[in-house]
């Protein structure tokens, strides 16, 4: 003989009843196929809330930390040793009297005051300015580095060609990838779109910062080609602008690249070689104004050794 099964309270078996309803309503909805159309790209909600950084992590041991602040290694060019951020900056504001991260692609106001932050697994800013770069590098007691300080540190000790070495491998870093503006927008896209918060929130295009674990120089910086083109210091002079005078196609002459542009490097997760090779890539037809999906930006300091 089986024991008869106990049986609930009723006001147990009600609860239940009522916490299967909205799965049972859902139902039919999961299962319709009425709607054939490819869905949107998904899209993820950027976390407001500012959470420091752990003290240290054992995934990212390359590179040499002494005299330099969190988060940063030591690298050396032609002329000194200096301190680079080993990952792209994201922003930080006051919001109501705390701390909180700026939305990564969401342009900063014209006016705010952010502070830059470099840490692992942090979506990085885009869509920033050459002046918000460096101001934003100041209020970290930074500064934004020179083109020389960052060809060095994506170079590494070797002289790279990419931070891993003089050869292109496939999916070492963040490129390659197709026109994220076409796929959001369509063929007829325009200027404005490029500031669109969503554009860089699709999975599968602007990774997290650390995430392509491949793409460290022996520095120890990280995404230093690919994933965003990142702002330098250095303008474009009569010696750089005569190096390479067009960019593009030679219909129209191209882009000029003239005196007075700023310079972004390292390309982005939707370029290849356009620009130039891997630590190579320059794009110095913009003026420093310049502020789009593509752009973000990184800051140096001086060794306190």
């Amino acid at each position: 003989m089986f024991a008869p099964a106990s049986r609930k309270p009723a006001s147990l078996r009600n609860a239940a009843i009522f916490a299967a309803m909205p799965l049972l309503a859902s139902g039919p909805a999961l299962s319709c196929k009425c709607d054939r159309r490819e869905p949107p790209p998904a899209v993820e909600a950027p976390a407001p809330q500012y959470q420091p950084p752990p003290r240290a992590d054992s995934a990212y041991k390359t590179g040499y930390i002494i005299g330099c602040p969190l988060w940063m290694v030591r690298a050396a060019d032609q002329n000194h040793e200096y301190c680079i951020d080993r990952f792209e900056a994201h922003l930080s504001e006051n919001v109501g009297g705390k701390e909180a991260t700026h939305p990564s692609s969401v342009p900063p106001a014209k006016f705010g005051r952010y502070t830059a932050k470099s840490a692992p697994g942090v979506r990085p800013q885009s869509s920033v300015s050459r002046k918000q770069a460096e101001d934003a590098c100041f209020n970290a007691g930074k500064r934004l580095c020179t083109l020389g300080e960052w060809m060095s540190a994506c170079q590494g000790v070797q002289l790279f060609t990419y931070p891993y070495g003089n050869v292109w491998r496939k999916d070492v870093c963040n490129t390659h990838k197709e026109h994220v503006i076409s796929r959001l927008f369509g063929k007829d896209w325009g200027k404005h779109m490029v500031d669109a918060p969503e554009t860089n929130m699709i999975k599968g295009y602007l990774a997290k910062t650390g995430e392509y674990s491949g793409c460290a120089s022996s520095f120890g910086a990280y995404d230093m080609v690919g994933n965003l083109q990142e702002w330098v210091s250095t303008p474009v002079d009569a010696r750089l602008a005569g190096s390479r005078p067009r960019i593009g196609p030679a219909v129209n002459n191209g882009f000029r690249v003239v005196p007075g542009n700023g310079i972004f490097v390292g390309g982005f997760y939707g370029t290849s070689s356009q620009n130039g090779n891997g630590c190579f890539y320059w794009t110095m037809v913009h003026g420093p104004q310049q502020n789009d999906y593509s752009i973000g930006f990184r800051c140096c300091t001086e060794t306190d050794k």
